[in-house]
């Protein structure tokens, strides 16, 4: 029989960044971030305990998996409020955090974290090479879409992938970008789900 106990708790005594910022929002993921055989566990956390208030000034926060004691907190401040992921983007042998924002504004902003320590990586970019804003809720177009990671097209380089949304995973430069035909996958010119890539 299953019977699982208590580990250890966050936030429990522990001095941590934005303190008010408690409340955990999407499912946590748990992977080594910094390679030293003791996984940490990711997250998203906001001052509201349900989704009643807004906006939501979010924190992606990630702990020790042993004790729970802090690593460290993201300082980007968006509304996280879709699933992360995590993986080698770069192909640099380290793992990073990557997800997307709101920006309060009806638009969003894929980015992608350090793993080791939460720095800022990249924001996805146009083809310009100007910050790239998806449209979000209230513009009807990508509403909450997850973000996956995959090699898209096969060329030993990873893609960061959101909604229909195709980004270079060691730079964000926008790849490709969403042209919606299927006229049932949500409401009309919503896109609202979490990609799942495979060779099927």
């Amino acid at each position: 029989r299953f019977e699982p106990e208590v580990q250890c708790e966050w936030p429990a005594a522990f001095d941590i960044d934005a303190p008010d910022n408690v409340n955990v929002r999407v499912p946590p993921l748990v992977v080594d971030l910094g390679g030293d055989e003791v996984p940490e566990i990711v997250f998203v956390t906001s001052p509201y305990p349900d989704s009643s208030a807004s906006p939501w000034p979010s924190r992606i926060r990630a702990i020790r998996g042993d004790d729970c004691s802090p690593v460290w907190t993201s300082m980007q401040s968006h509304d996280f409020n879709s699933s992360l992921a995590i993986g080698d983007v770069d192909g640099d042998g380290e793992v990073e955090v990557c997800g997307r924002g709101n920006t309060y504004d009806g638009n969003c902003v894929p980015f992608c974290l350090n793993g080791e320590d939460g720095s800022l990586q990249w924001e996805g970019t146009d083809s310009a090479g100007s910050k790239l804003s998806l449209s979000c809720p209230g513009n009807g177009r990508l509403f909450d879409p997850g973000v996956a990671i995959a090699d898209v097209d096969t060329d030993g380089s990873v893609e960061v992938v959101v909604g229909l949304n195709v980004l270079d995973g060691k730079t964000g430069a926008l790849e490709h970008a969403s042209v919606r035909s299927t006229p049932n996958m949500g409401p009309p010119g919503w896109e609202s789900f979490l990609a799942a890539l495979a060779d099927v």
